[in-house]
C-alpha cells in the first residue's frame, strides 16, 4: 500500500521514457487507476516531471520526498476541501513561508513535510533550540 512515511527509496526516473516513469511512481504511490482515471494520470505525469527535474540536479532523496508530500499536500486540499481556490493557495503560502522561516531558524537545507509545519503553530515566536524540541518531539510521535 501506500508508504506516507516512505520508508522505501523513491523510484529513480532521472533517465526513463514518460510512459515508464509514470508507471514506476504510480507503483511507489500506489495510484492504480491512472490508465482509466485522467486526473490520477495528470498528477503522475506534472509529479514524474518535477522529481525528475530533482534527479537531474541532485536534489537529496529526502527533499524529493518533501515534494511528494507537499504536491500531495497540495492536491487532497483541492480534491478534498471545501476551500476556494484563494484560500487553498493562501493557506499553502503561510504554510510555504512557515517551512522557510523554520529551515533558516534551524540552519538546514531539509524540507519541513506539511504535517510538521502545521504541527509547529506559530513559528514566529519560536527560537532555535525550542524548534529543535518540536522536531525531536514530532519525530518520537511519528515512530
Amino acid at each position: 500500500g501506500y508508504d506516507p512515511e516512505f520508508k522505501s527509496e523513491i523510484p529513480i526516473i532521472k533517465k526513463t521514457c514518460p510512459h515508464i516513469s509514470i508507471r514506476r511512481l504510480a507503483k511507489f504511490l500506489n495510484v492504480n487507476d491512472y490508465k482509466s482515471n485522467y486526473i490520477s494520470f495528470w498528477m503522475l505525469d506534472v509529479l514524474c516531471l518535477a522529481l525528475q527535474r530533482c534527479q537531474l540536479r541532485g536534489v537529496t532523496e529526502k527533499n524529493q520526498k518533501a515534494l511528494i508530500l507537499w504536491f500531495t499536500y497540495v492536491w487532497k486540499s483541492i480534491q478534498f476541501t471545501t476551500s476556494t481556490r484563494f484560500e487553498i493557495f493562501d493557506d499553502l503560502d503561510m504554510m510555504l513561508v512557515k517551512a522557510g522561516q523554520y529551515m533558516e531558524k534551524i540552519e538546514t537545507n531539509l524540507i519541513p513535510s506539511p504535517g510538521f509545519v502545521k504541527f509547529l503553530g506559530n513559528i514566529d515566536v519560536l527560537n532555535a533550540s525550542e524548534l529543535l524540541h518540536l522536531t525531536a518531539i514530532y519525530c518520537k510521535n511519528k515512530n
